[in-house]
């Protein structure tokens, strides 16, 4: 995307800046990413290869592989099927907004949000990177996760960050002791 591409709107759907481009169908799933958290300035939606392939397969991005993905975006959910440009994709993602920093949608893509348009744009290639590397991972044969406490402690940098508290798996409750290394 260039910032010509870019439209600019109000919270009620307006126009405000567009310099030719039209809304994309999708606008009403922005906007209500907008309406449930008010600490969110900027949405992206993508069709990514890896995290749209989750999304398909039915297979949310629920594995504590990758501390960067805890970090930024936690345990990604995937909201049910719906017809692109309806309403019914809004109220299918609206319960995920507060408490997540992403969700796939189901045999569609990929949305992430921020407190910026950078962050945002992050989540989303934080989102695709964590899938890709799941599916690496599961074509080696599958992968050790992060144990709990591991997972805590990226929760309380979330926290220590002053970032607001989003889902996170629990993680595998093992403790790595070098034994357990071993698969």
């Amino acid at each position: 995307m260039t910032p010509e591409m870019m439209v600019k709107m109000n919270l009620d759907g307006e126009v405000l800046d567009a310099k030719g481009t039209k809304p994309s169908s999708e606008v009403k799933m922005h906007l209500r990413v907008y309406a449930e958290d008010d600490n969110v300035t900027a949405v992206v939606h993508a069709h990514p290869i890896y995290a749209t392939s989750y999304a398909i397969a039915g297979i949310p991005l629920d594995e504590p592989i990758l501390s960067e993905a805890m970090l930024q975006i936690g345990a990604v959910p995937i909201a049910k099927y719906a017809k692109p440009g309806t309403y019914d994709v809004p109220d299918g993602i609206a319960a995920f907004v507060k408490g997540y920093g992403a969700v796939l949608l189901s045999n569609h893509g990929a949305l992430t949000w921020g407190t910026t348009l950078g962050e945002a744009f992050s989540r989303m290639e934080v989102l695709e990177n964590y899938a890709h590397i799941s599916f690496v991972v599961g074509l080696l044969g599958g992968g050790r996760g992060l144990d709990a406490e591991q997972v805590a402690g990226l929760a309380g940098i979330r926290k220590e960050m002053g970032l607001a508290a989003i889902s996170m798996p629990v993680g595998r409750q093992e403790k790595e002791n070098g034994e357990d290394l071993i698969p």
